[in-house]
């Protein structure tokens, strides 16, 4: 029931405890949905200042997942993590890589069926061309890179993070669309989930991969540079 709805049954429902408890946990809610879609259309439209510095991507991988593991085990969901060995550092803004990632494991878990997964895997790549070239051969996979010269893209390590699922899948013809604003495969979606992603990662001259068959699941991919970022450059995005 809408909550535009409890509030007109409100004044024939004065006595009614129950009606006054369901009205409350649902107003309750809708608020924070609201609240959501303020705070992704600003950070869309007007990202907040970075903090840039020397992280440690895996503790964002981790901090990410542990969040969000109890709302996965609420659908019957889980997440698992397969991290490379080695540790790295690099320069980014902690806050928003995180929030790549609850964007990007929040999708899944809307496409999951009951019992569901959900895998995050690291590895270090000596280069993103490999990217470049699956998706150029194979209709389903899309690639972007944001590194500030072509050449970047072949000799420069990044720190990939590759979060797979077994869900629903992106219909062939949608996927060239996901990271425009307000484009949404969900029923219930604002669109400005990916539209964040990608502009996030554009931000940090990062690189986005994506492979879906519909039915089947996806995998999503995105790639830091390792060695990191001019500090000042990232703002100069803006």
């Amino acid at each position: 029931m809408a909550i535009n709805t409890y509030f007109q049954l409100l004044p024939y429902k004065k006595d009614d405890v129950e009606f006054h408890t369901n009205f409350r946990e649902i107003a309750l809610k809708e608020i924070e949905r609201i609240n959501r879609i303020i705070e992704d259309m600003l950070n869309l439209a007007k990202p907040s200042h970075s903090n840039i510095r020397c992280i440690d991507p895996h503790c964002c991988v981790m901090d990410t997942i542990n969040l969000l593991k109890h709302t996965a085990a609420d659908k019957g969901a889980e997440i698992t993590a397969a991290l490379d060995e080695k540790r790295c550092q690099i320069i980014a803004d902690e806050d928003k890589i995180k929030q790549v990632l609850i964007n990007i494991i929040q999708n899944s878990l809307d496409a999951l069926p009951e019992n569901g997964c959900i895998q995050v895997n690291t590895r270090i790549v000596d280069t993103i061309s490999e990217y470049r070239k699956l998706a150029n051969e194979h209709p389903g996979r899309i690639f972007f890179s944001f590194a500030p010269h072509q050449l970047d893209q072949f000799n420069k390590q990044y720190f990939v993070i590759k979060v797979s699922d077994n869900g629903t899948g992106i219909p062939e013809g949608k996927i060239a669309h996901i990271f425009e604003p307000f484009f949404t495969n969900k029923d219930k979606g604002t669109g400005l989930g990916l539209a964040i992603v990608y502009r996030i990662i554009k931000d940090h001259e990062g690189c986005i991969y994506l492979e879906s068959k519909e039915g089947t699941g996806t995998d999503f991919s995105i790639g830091l540079p390792l060695n990191g970022m001019n500090p000042l450059d990232i703002t100069n995005h803006k």
